[in-house]
């Protein structure tokens, strides 16, 4: 069984990191929240991450190099982006390798069920 079940949320709003980590509470889903993108590898280097939940749109490192990071040094952790701008290019999320992206606003039923089934998906890889 895959001990890695929790989701690291990314976002230099604090408020939405709250927000979302109430949202998966509610659905018995743990998660750390981490309000700068730049200590983000330090707390993934730190915790045992099956999931980042990441803005896109942050100061010093933004989201799509952020996910690359992540990528190349924890290719299995599953990540999805949230963005706020419409004309963000596909590319770039597929050169970042980013499993998901969420346009805001977003459901929050769809972000969690999203979440889940990342989650089952990394038990069933384990």
């Amino acid at each position: 069984l895959c001990e890695a079940n929790m989701v690291l949320i990314i976002d230099d709003e604090f408020d939405i990191c709250e927000s979302i980590q109430e949202l998966l509470a509610d659905d018995k889903i743990d998660a750390d929240i981490c309000p700068c993108s730049v200590s983000a590898m330090t707390k993934l280097d730190s915790g045992n991450y099956a999931c980042v939940i990441t803005d896109i749109c942050m100061p010093a490192i933004n989201g799509i190099e952020l996910s690359k990071s992540i990528k190349a040094k924890y290719p299995n952790i599953i990540v999805i982006c949230i963005s706020s701008y419409s004309d963000l290019l596909q590319q770039d999320l597929i050169d970042a390798k980013v499993d998901f992206c969420f346009p805001k606003p977003f459901s929050s039923e769809s972000l969690v069920a999203c979440v889940q089934t990342c989650l089952k998906r990394m038990l069933t890889a384990a």
